[in-house]
């Protein structure tokens, strides 16, 4: 351990590395989202919206480099509609990267943040509309579908999931559907933490408190 410490401090090595010191603080973060917005290119508005997806998704870095269209989804938590402002949830899947040890694979979210200057959400809203709008890339057809086996069994996931935001229990759902838990939670259950989906875009974690006023804008169809 001695030598080690010696060897750390000889190779001047950031002692800061693995520890609370090992990250930024929310002022910081404002900062760099800023940094890349300001620059207003293609390439720092994919930086922009990657930055705050992985704090706001708490994703892994081997997590994003890879992600394509067909792993973004939209969706929505059902019980905050009734009290709350829309809350839609931009969901994203990922088979890359690591898996946990019983083979589930991986499931985030995030929701558009309090604060817009680093709304992961309206993040990647920008750098699709630069890509699209401003680059000029042409917009994939999304008309084709080559794999539709999966909807033979689309029933019992989609309801399975949309129990599970509507807070029914791991135990319920296996009860229901008759499920032995490994199979559950590998290939129909979100697994996702709504509350803490809620607290890290500054809101409480208790449900019916979503309320953005920006929410309630309507942009014109000219913008």
């Amino acid at each position: 351990m001695h030598s080690n410490r010696k060897t750390r401090r000889e190779n001047y090595v950031d002692r800061g590395i693995g520890t609370l010191n090992d990250g930024y603080n929310y002022d910081e973060m404002v900062s760099v989202s800023l940094y890349f917005f300001d620059r207003a290119t293609e390439s720092e508005m994919r930086n922009r919206a990657s930055f705050l997806m992985h704090h706001m998704m708490m994703l892994r870095g081997e997590s994003s480099r890879f992600a394509e269209f067909a792993d973004l989804f939209g969706m929505s938590f059902p019980e905050d509609e009734i009290h709350s402002t829309s809350f839609p949830v931009f969901a994203f899947h990922t088979d890359f990267g690591k898996i946990l040890s019983n083979g589930n694979q991986s499931n985030f979210a995030t929701i558009r943040h309090k604060d817009f200057r680093v709304c992961a959400f309206g993040a990647v809203a920008f750098y699709l509309f630069y890509r699209f709008h401003i680059s000029n890339e042409k917009f994939p057809e999304f008309t084709k579908n080559q794999d539709c086996l999966h909807t033979i069994h689309a029933g019992r996931g989609s309801g399975a999931r949309d129990a599970e935001l509507r807070g029914a229990t791991e135990d319920q759902l296996q009860r229901h559907g008759c499920w032995n838990m490994q199979s559950m939670e590998r290939h129909y259950l979100m697994k996702l933490s709504r509350s803490s989906i809620r607290a890290v875009n500054g809101f409480p974690t208790t449900q019916g408190w979503y309320w953005l006023p920006r929410a309630l804008i309507e942009p014109s169809e000219s913008l």
